[in-house]
């Protein structure tokens, strides 16, 4: 029978409280969570009327939709023309029971 290993926590990290662990440990899990991300380069190429949503055009010329929700940076940056880099992503349209590719996570480029 193959013995467990059991980890001790450095108490350093032990004696800290919920919010100072997640302080801590936040830069690490961010770095590990994003080290296989690719980023596309894009453009702000439409801006819809709702002021919510826009679209980012790729070096191709496909047009991606995107929320101001999906925004990491100030929002007011956001406008046409605006070069940014992004991720894609998969969201429902629920009017049309189809999966779509997204821009996330919208940076200045």
């Amino acid at each position: 029978m193959k013995e467990e290993q059991h980890w001790k926590i450095p108490d350093e990290i032990a004696s800290l409280d919920k919010a100072s662990t997640l302080k801590k440990l936040s830069p690490f899990w961010r770095e590990y969570r994003d080290k296989d991300k690719v980023y596309i380069d894009g453009t702000i190429s439409k801006l819809l009327p709702s002021g919510r949503d826009d679209f980012i055009e790729d070096k191709t010329g496909k047009a991606y939709y995107f929320n101001f929700n999906a925004a990491k940076c100030n929002r007011n940056k956001l406008v046409m023309g605006t070069k940014v880099l992004f991720v894609i992503g998969e969201r429902l349209d629920k009017k049309k029971n189809v999966w779509k590719k997204n821009a996330v996570e919208v940076k200045l480029g």
